[in-house]
């Protein structure tokens, strides 16, 4: 029986999870992009993460996730006004101030 030799080649990877971010983002998964993203991105993944909240009609975690982004106060405020969701207007203001 003759011999075989196996070549084994291996790559080493570094930051490979500084992008995922971008994946998620691309996949439409906010949350997990908002979970996997650095925090100088934060404000701007939370903000998006917010929109889609919002879209949902799940005020108050868009409330929590608009405070956290980097949204303007105006248009954020004026978002709530718009729909007369003046309680979860409050709890936003509640954060934010």
């Amino acid at each position: 029986m003759g011999t075989t030799t196996v070549g084994l080649e291996y790559a080493v990877i570094e930051n490979e999870d500084k992008d995922a971010w971008t994946l998620y983002m691309k996949k439409g998964q906010i949350r997990q992009a908002l979970e996997n993203c650095s925090s100088s991105q934060k404000p701007f993944v939370a903000g998006i993460y917010a929109d889609q909240l919002f879209l949902r009609k799940n005020y108050t975690d868009a409330a929590k996730y608009y405070a956290q982004s980097s949204k303007s106060f105006e248009e954020v405020s004026l978002r709530f006004i718009q729909e007369n969701l003046y309680s979860y207007l409050i709890e936003y203001l509640d954060l934010v101030l």
